[in-house]
């Protein structure tokens, strides 16, 4: 039986990160193309209802602007996450290698009784 290792998890955290980044840079795009409307909308169009939709778009993009600072977090920890999964598997690897296990098959082999 093989020593489970981390790797999967780890390369699945990567996924999710690049599917984060790639939504948050989406989220960014967005927003600059909704920033260039809006400084069109002020410049070219004056009227009570341009006022509504703006404080509306306004009150919309405060909620946005809350979510992207929620997603860099969630991106931040993902990054704190893979970088301790692995120091952790560099630290199960340092520890099996010091115990005679080579990457855990000297413990197998006793644990399994074939020593």
């Amino acid at each position: 039986m093989a020593t489970p290792t981390t790797r999967t998890e780890a390369s699945v955290i990567r996924t999710v990160k690049g599917t984060v980044e790639k939504q948050f840079n989406t989220m960014k795009a967005i927003d600059a193309n909704i920033e260039k409307s809006i400084q069109e909308l002020e410049r070219d169009f004056q009227a009570t209802s341009s006022d509504i939709f703006q404080r509306k778009i306004a009150d919309w993009r405060l909620k946005y602007k809350e979510l992207a600072a929620k997603y860099d977090l969630f991106h931040s920890q993902l990054e704190q996450g893979e970088r301790t999964i692995g120091s952790g598997q560099d630290m199960s690897n340092t520890i099996a290698n010091r115990i005679g296990g080579g990457g855990g098959s000297e413990i197998e082999d006793v644990l399994g009784g074939k020593k």
